[in-house]
């Protein structure tokens, strides 16, 4: 061998590691992969300078990529943000090369074979991995209390959507390919792995994106007995998954409950209030707020977004929290109640709680307000250096949790002006409820409730109780009562200072909003909605916040229509805007078609359409020419159905 040819081998070599790399971290790794990436993409240019040949050969996609590239620089030059734009339209056209970088040195089906082996593999085993996480989430109610999956290497999102193309490739190659059995098999399985860590990603988004391509799988093979089995199976589930909302009415009687009467209604049974005149107010989500009395529905109160949570001020006011973060003031006069107002805190609202007849506001970005007058919210006492999650008030202690910091303290406030740290105790934990007791807080983590005694202003921890899931508490009369999110509703005795007694009272095995005990009488709020319709239900809080987000990208377009405001984070334009009751802040508008208006405009956002056209009908015309070629028309079958899961 010559140097050259020398210096060539050691370099294939390197590409070949660095691909390795790039493929079997595209799925658990950012930061690996991109080494992965640019590593390859240098020393293909390195190979290039000696061999003294372009690396980019020609395909009938190119005039498309300079456009899309076109597009990019364009944008940004134009955008109001130029320096930001061009910067990521930058890195955006270096990722690019990756594309000629895969086609120029996988030239062999050797090299293709061994790629996406070391691909399919590290994928199954990411999901494997992802799928043990998964049962922790599960064992732990962490999927009732935080309403999404996990998220070990990505934000859950990100995961759903990389898992849901693994989904569509197994697929392709467990319908497409006609191997040994025992291939089927791995097939088989690494289908039915990534299909599963797709439902538990919890993620609607992937669902829809992985259900869709296998359609696309099933139309292209023409399976169509398979289509009709799906469409039966979907049929049947969302039939006998339907939603129903009710309050029901239980006599407790001898450590037993019987089943009185109950009241169905059209919205989401959440939060409720017995008042004095043993009238449920009930926050019934869509439906606006009811007033029930005796088993009947006697007024209904129309609230301008969906409410779902609910507590009283005093007698006569009750405070509804909405769920794009507004709270709305309900007033009983004469009899009839009526929305009084509506007011909205300062930053991104994550709990809050009526005690001293204060409403107490923590704000994840902006910190605690406390509001001393139900008629008067302009006016307020607003706390920056106070930042909670969630919190317990006491008389005038208030111990709360920071997840971000990970730390329980302990706060008195002296007066309305001033809230000074007692004290604070570093604990790790997913799941962090506080509930209020005579004496100190319980605090619900991950596997442990926790008995923390206030005692010479400081937090000493007293007692732990193998309750998972509690999200409510209730003091009636003199005693304490929690629910859990399997349905537990659990007496809590304060037999000592420092000792308390857990009780069942009952167990219903399944989810419960809300519940309140009168005498004998135990009354719930209790909802089941179905996760796969929700994906089309208006009122669905994601989908309702996506409405929002769509509205905002919509206004933003109209002024920036030609060629938009350029690739970059729309954070700082979507505060200014967005509604000013919407706290969150958005750098992606969760459409791609209309993020592409705002960004791209309607000239770039046609000649974009026009590439991924071009890319549909490559990869459809590619599937055609090699379908009975084994292995590649698979790839050529997954890659055509993911640009469906993509858009």
């Amino acid at each position: 061998m010559t140097s050259i040819e020398n210096k060539i081998y050691s370099i294939d070599k390197l590409i070949y590691a660095f691909l390795v790399l790039f493929v079997i971290t595209l799925n658990n790794s950012i930061f690996l992969s991109q080494i992965g990436f640019f590593a390859t993409y240098f020393l293909i240019g390195i190979k290039s300078y000696y061999l003294k040949e372009n690396p980019f050969k020609k395909n009938e996609l190119n005039l498309y990529i300079i456009i899309l590239i076109l597009v990019l620089i364009v944008t940004g030059i134009f955008s109001i943000y130029r320096d930001e734009a061009l910067n990521r339209s930058i890195k955006k056209i270096l990722l690019i090369p990756i594309f000629y970088s895969i086609i120029y040195f996988v030239d062999n089906r050797k090299k293709a074979d061994e790629l996406f082996k070391f691909y399919i593999y590290a994928a199954i085993a990411t999901i494997i991995f992802y799928l043990v996480f998964s049962i922790h989430h599960y064992l732990f109610h962490l999927y009732s209390l935080e309403q999404k999956g996990p998220s070990p290497f990505q934000y859950v999102m990100t995961a759903g959507g990389l898992m849901s193309f693994i989904a569509v490739f197994s697929f392709a190659f467990l319908i497409n390919e006609n191997v040994i059995f025992k291939k089927k098999i791995f097939y088989m399985i690494a289908f039915l792995l990534s299909f599963s860590a797709v439902i538990a990603s919890f993620t609607r988004a992937a669902w829809l994106g992985m259900f869709f391509g296998i359609l696309v799988i099933l139309l292209m093979k023409k399976k169509w007995q398979y289509i009709f089995g799906l469409v039966v199976i979907l049929a049947i589930y969302l039939l006998l998954n339907q939603n129903e909302s009710k309050i029901k009415f239980y006599e407790l009687k001898n450590d037993s409950s019987k089943l009185l009467s109950e009241v169905k209604t059209e919205g989401k049974a959440s939060e409720f209030i017995i008042t004095p005149s043993k009238e449920i107010v009930l926050a019934d989500y869509n439906n606006g707020i009811l007033i029930i009395k005796n088993g009947h529905i006697i007024q209904r109160i129309i609230t301008p977004s969906p409410v779902s949570n609910l507590c009283k001020w005093n007698d006569s006011t009750f405070i509804s929290y909405s769920i794009d973060q507004r709270f709305f003031v309900l007033k009983k006069d004469n009899g009839n109640y009526r929305l009084n107002h509506s007011f909205y805190s300062v930053g991104k609202t994550v709990d809050f709680k009526i005690a001293n007849n204060k409403l107490f506001v923590a704000d994840e970005d902006s910190g605690f307000t406390i509001y001393n007058n139900p008629t008067n919210t302009k006016e307020y006492y607003h706390f920056p250096q106070v930042k909670l999650h969630h919190f317990a008030v006491s008389d005038s202690f208030i111990v709360g949790y920071n997840f971000q910091a990970q730390v329980l303290k302990l706060f008195k406030m002296l007066n309305l002006n001033s809230i000074i740290t007692l004290d604070s105790i570093k604990i790790k934990s997913n799941v962090y409820n506080l509930f209020p007791l005579q004496y100190g807080s319980l605090f619900q983590t991950d596997t442990k409730l926790i008995y923390y005694l206030i005692e010479n202003n400081r937090l000493i921890k007293k007692q732990e109780f193998d309750v998972i899931g509690a999200i409510n508490s209730k003091k009636i009369d003199s005693s304490c009562f929690l629910l859990t999110t399997s349905g537990s509703i659990c007496r809590v005795s304060q037999e000592k200072k420092d000792k308390l007694k857990i009780a069942l009272v009952n167990n219903f095995k399944k989810e419960i909003s809300d519940f309140y005990i009168c005498n004998d009488t135990l009354i719930i709020s209790t909802a089941k909605r179905n996760r796969l319709s929700s994906i089309f239900d208006p009122n669905h809080i994601t989908n309702f916040e996506r409405v929002n987000i769509w509205k905002t990208g919509i206004k933003i377009f109209k002024d920036h229509w030609l060629t938009g405001i350029g690739d970059l984070d729309l954070q700082k334009i979507y505060k200014v805007y967005k509604e000013p009751y919407l706290k969150e802040n958005f750098g992606h508008l969760h459409n791609n078609f209309i993020n592409w208006l705002v960004t791209f405009g309607l000239i770039g956002t046609l000649l974009i359409l026009i590439f991924i056209l071009k890319i549909i009908l490559f990869y459809y015309s590619l599937y055609k020419t090699i379908k009975n070629e084994p292995f590649v028309s698979s790839i050529a079958l997954g890659s055509f159905a993911s640009l469906f899961c993509f858009l």
